[in-house]
């Protein structure tokens, strides 16, 4: 995921009309994954969230990414303003992670008081705005909370100003966590680079400790994966890529389709494969809902090749052992413009990806011919060992 060097600039009409968005932040975990988001297009290798109470005092996002230019910060909050694109042309050749310029915005309008803190490596000290409900700066002052480069985001009683979904968010305060703490493993795992840590505080001191969960910048995606959730898992996978290149193309320099991929061996532990929802897809580095898009038909495929492979006839049909995929395509061969939290995506030709993945898991676990002709061999009577046997006994 790059970042464009464009400044902060309002969109045009008809780009935000055919951009159709109109973001609405739901729920305290859409706030963690904008702001994470927004910090890996700034190029942080480190991301700290702090939530007091669980969020609902406050929610605070700091990364050591490349801060936000001076000129930019009237804008940073503002509706559709961007510096990811120019026009709606722009999102067949978008990398970052955001482009509509609505996030924060969004995020501003739901909360009772946001503050924005950030540095480039130009500036000599950090600035530090207050931003009211209309994404509007009502004040700014030079701070020292910062040694270099980077952004600090607090967002304060989130959702003060929508009751109904303040009380949802009490209620449900402890499956949020989890929720938040599964958005942050998956940029994590997809950012071997980065170091992510969720903290959790109390806004008045009492008996209850901080805690804290952190993954450390890693060589690997699997090392990640050893961390995130256990080495023992880790053991029980492998890493395996594949390139192909569309047919129609052939002069093309960049490879079209390279799929990077986690798969269980296929001597693994079911009980350890099989553990939870471990299903991670990604486009280009970008979370994917693999039930809201196309790509379930991928995940059918490979739980039903490793089942056949393995034998799992003790396992629920439905349950898919552990898989990590990054697909890495050129950008106008789909649309991340599906809808607003572009967690789903539309790819312009579906079948070269499942036929790319078919091929992978084909070289990973055997094909159906190879799978046969393994079967018959298993089949046939050892007859000429058995003569021989015989015949040395008698």
């Amino acid at each position: 995921m790059s970042h464009h060097a464009r400044h902060i600039h309002a969109l045009d009409k008809s780009t935000i009309r055919s951009l159709h968005s109109g973001q609405v932040i739901v729920d305290l975990v859409a706030i963690v994954k904008e702001l994470v988001e927004n910090a890996l297009d700034a190029r942080a290798t480190a991301i700290d969230v702090k939530l007091v109470d669980r969020g609902l005092n406050s929610i605070q996002v700091k990364d050591n990414g490349h801060g936000i230019p001076e000129q930019d910060c009237l804008y940073m909050a503002k509706p559709h303003c961007t510096s990811k694109i120019a026009s709606f042309q722009d999102i067949d050749c978008v990398t970052s992670y955001g482009f509509r310029g609505e996030a924060l915005s969004a995020i501003c309008a739901v909360a009772n008081h946001v503050q924005i803190t950030t540095r480039t490596a130009n500036d000599s000290i950090a600035k530090q705005y207050d931003v009211d409900t209309k994404g509007s700066i009502v004040n700014a002052k030079p701070v020292n909370l910062m040694a270099g480069s980077g952004t600090l985001v607090v967002v304060e009683s989130p959702f003060y100003n929508i009751p109904v979904r303040r009380q949802v968010a009490q209620k449900t305060a402890l499956s949020t966590l989890k929720n938040i703490q599964d958005v942050l493993v998956k940029y994590a795992l997809a950012h071997p680079a980065v170091r992510f840590t969720l903290m959790q505080a109390q806004s008045t001191a009492g008996t209850k400790k901080n805690t804290q969960w952190i993954k450390p910048i890693t060589t690997d995606i699997l090392s990640g994966i050893g961390i995130v959730f256990s080495p023992a898992l880790a053991d029980l996978l492998q890493s395996h890529d594949i390139t192909e290149s569309f047919e129609q193309m052939p002069d093309q320099s960049e490879p079209s389709i390279h799929l990077q991929c986690i798969l269980p061996k296929i001597d693994a532990d079911p009980t350890s494969i099989y553990r939870g929802d471990r299903v991670f897809i990604y486009v280009n580095g970008r979370p994917i809902n693999y039930l809201k898009s196309e790509l379930k038909d991928l995940v059918v495929m490979f739980r039903k090749r490793y089942r056949d492979v393995t034998g799992a006839v003790d396992v629920p049909v439905k349950k898919t052992p552990f898989m990590y995929m990054d697909i890495h395509v050129p950008t106008d061969e789909y649309d991340v413009n599906v809808e607003p939290s572009k967690s789903a995506i539309m790819f312009h030709n579906k079948q070269r990806l499942l036929n790319t993945f078919e091929k992978l898991l084909d070289d990973v676990y055997g094909s159906a011919m190879d799978r046969f002709f393994h079967a018959r061999t298993l089949d046939q009577p050892p007859t000429y060992v058995g003569r021989l046997t015989k015949s040395c006994l008698g």
